[in-house]
């Protein structure tokens, strides 16, 4: 079973962010007003996702003003895509957090848009309440065969979770199936059954051996139903890429790291090109202070209370309650959500290798991305 260390994750953290050079800010964290002498007027609209991805804006939104020059809005996930596909750009997001399956499909070309990092990464866990299944992975974490059989719940099926899972499964050499129409449960195959999120979790359904879900959702199953956190996906696609690579030594096939970046991506930033282009600084600026306001939740500076009245309060729909649960954010829940900001120039060969692994299991889940895609700040 997979047991976490509150300070074991911070240390791992903190390596990872001084490795590549992002501890500390530049500045104080306010963007200038433009790459030019004259000031910028235009008001910069940030829209994101509701749970781990508004998180890792949870400090900026906090110190939030009506003169900062930003507006900063949270939608429910299952509209945040909407919000970069107007036919009018000027209705469009100025900056987005989206999946990046669905960044590779929408924007993956760099034309009208180009990525300026992750925001989060590996943040998806493997529940369970099944004593068979717990003590099977506490035997051997990295061993899926013992799912042939049962059913596992996946959130988001044929999205980041679903397809990041069944990516998993081929690496291990595990075959799966989709249950879809009641079908048949196969004795050889691990049988995946779509549920839309956590939330969507029964408890007393014993007919599902465990349930992929993210973070912090996971961590509310845990408290509230008496789930137990099994495995991890992100060792877990790690180890599938090592077994994959076979007998190739390279550190990066050992690994699954690329460029210093282990694991995979989920959600990640991106920005008009054409807001780059005539305000580099300022989106430069910006960067750093979405940095700084992730830095800032993994050293423990908000508690649970304050990321949920952060992102509470720049709810773009007041009818949409957000999913964050104050009293599930311990600080060693927020650290197992992945928040961290990793530019584009340390993570572009592992966002591209885990789009090829994706579109591997399902060419029509994501594109492959243009080199054009990727924005790189030129102040590092």
């Amino acid at each position: 079973m997979k047991k976490f260390s509150k300070k074991s994750v911070v240390a791992l953290f903190a390596a990872f962010f001084a490795a590549i050079g992002f501890v500390g800010c530049k500045g104080d964290g306010k963007a200038p007003a433009t790459s030019s002498n004259e000031p910028s007027t235009q008001e910069i609209t940030v829209y994101m996702p509701d749970g781990a991805p508004a998180m890792a804006f949870a400090a900026l939104m906090q110190s939030d003003t009506k003169t900062d020059g930003v507006t900063y809005r949270v939608v429910n996930p299952s509209v945040i895509a909407t919000k970069v596909k107007y036919e009018d750009a000027s209705k469009n997001a100025d900056v987005c957090v989206l999946p990046i399956t669905a960044a590779s499909k929408l924007l993956g070309n760099g034309e009208q848009y180009q990525m300026l990092g992750t925001v989060t990464n590996g943040n998806l866990y493997i529940l369970s309440k099944n004593e068979g299944v717990i003590a099977d992975f506490a035997a051997n974490e990295n061993d899926l065969s013992h799912l042939l059989g049962k059913t596992v719940g996946v959130m988001k099926i044929n999205e980041v979770p679903g397809m990041t899972f069944k990516c998993i499964l081929d690496g291990y050499g595990v075959a799966w199936q989709e249950l879809k129409n009641d079908g048949e449960v196969a004795a050889d195959k691990v049988n995946l059954k779509a549920i839309a999120d956590a939330t969507a979790i029964d408890p007393l359904d014993t007919s599902v051996a465990c349930y992929v879900v993210a973070e912090p959702a996971a961590s509310v199953r845990v408290k509230k139903n008496g789930f137990t956190v099994v495995g991890d996906l992100n060792d877990l696609y790690v180890g599938s890429a090592a077994k994959t690579a076979g007998t190739v030594t390279s550190d990066v096939q050992k690994t699954g790291a690329t460029q210093g970046f282990a694991g995979y991506p989920q959600a990640v930033l991106v920005a008009k090109k054409s807001l780059i282009e005539s305000d580099k600084a300022r989106i430069e600026a910006f960067m750093d202070s979405v940095n700084k306001s992730c830095l800032s939740l993994l050293n423990g500076e908000l508690d649970g209370a304050a990321i949920v009245a952060a992102v509470t309060a720049h709810l773009e729909d007041s009818s949409y309650a957000t999913t964050l649960n104050a009293g599930v954010l311990s600080q060693d829940v927020v650290l197992r959500c992945g928040v961290g900001f990793v530019e584009s120039s340390v993570c572009a060969d592992a966002v591209k290798s885990y789009l090829r692994r994706i579109i591997a299991v399902n060419a029509s889940a994501a594109k492959e991305v243009d080199d054009k895609f990727f924005y790189f700040d030129s102040s590092l």
